[in-house]
């Protein structure tokens, strides 16, 4: 059973907090941990959520379908397990390691697992894919309005890049599940 370890810079609202304790929940993958925060009201986010526009939805759509490739890229079919997110898990930490990180640019990298992980929650949790704006600029981002659900997996992923940082894929989708599941309507 693999025990993962997920910041709560994961994404959804629960980094809004200054006061986070650690959360540690068991899930189908393993056991999570993360740092939870109070989570606010809806008209507590103070951002903006409008809907994508072509240009951002083709990219998204263009960058999705690279997922398979990059998997194959760096790990076996004989090593994958069948589980989309732990093999993604596997192909990045294989690419973080390898002298090959030329054939995948880190932007590119950041959009596929990005593309992986809003693509499986838009699937099983019932998201969305939104921009948002708030003070801190604006990005694309998964989005739900029940229970109010703020997650950026681009950022998500370009932070485990720069810190590199593996496992966290599955994890991260844990635990917005864990999120969506628990947080009052």
């Amino acid at each position: 059973m693999k025990h993962f370890i997920a910041p709560i810079l994961l994404a959804t609202v629960l980094a809004m907090a200054d006061d986070k304790k650690p959360v540690t929940i068991q899930t189908p993958s393993g056991e999570v941990t993360f740092k939870e925060g109070a989570i606010p009201n809806r008209k507590d986010f103070n951002d903006t959520v409008t809907e994508l526009t072509p240009e951002e939805r083709a990219a998204i759509e263009r960058d999705h379908k690279r997922i398979p490739e990059f998997i194959t890229a760096f790990i076996s079919a004989a090593d994958r397990t069948g589980d989309d997110l732990e093999d993604l898990d596997m192909a990045f930490a294989a690419w973080l390691k390898s002298g090959r990180r030329g054939t995948f640019a880190a932007e590119d990298v950041t959009r596929i697992v990005g593309c992986a992980l809003g693509a499986h929650s838009i699937q099983h949790l019932g998201v969305r894919w939104a921009r948002v704006t708030d003070s801190h600029g604006s990005d694309v981002a998964l989005v739900a309005e029940h229970p109010p659900t703020r997650s950026f997996p681009f950022t998500s992923a370009q932070y485990r890049i720069e810190d590199n940082k593996t496992d966290f894929i599955v994890a991260l989708f844990r635990t917005l599940e864990h999120a969506m599941k628990t947080t009052p309507q």
